[in-house]
């Protein structure tokens, strides 16, 4: 669900995603809470 919503993230603002950034948020045991966190700080 959480890989979904990013590639809808990425189709509907294309350049949005900053991988580097994106790489902070990749913690293990908590990377769908963590994913869902950047999607929403990208958004805004």
């Amino acid at each position: 669900m959480t890989l979904q919503k990013l590639v809808e993230f990425k189709a509907k603002y294309p350049g949005a995603i900053n991988l580097v950034e994106l790489q902070q948020y990749l913690k293990p045991g908590q990377i769908d809470y963590k994913i869902d966190e950047y999607i929403d700080k990208a958004e805004r």
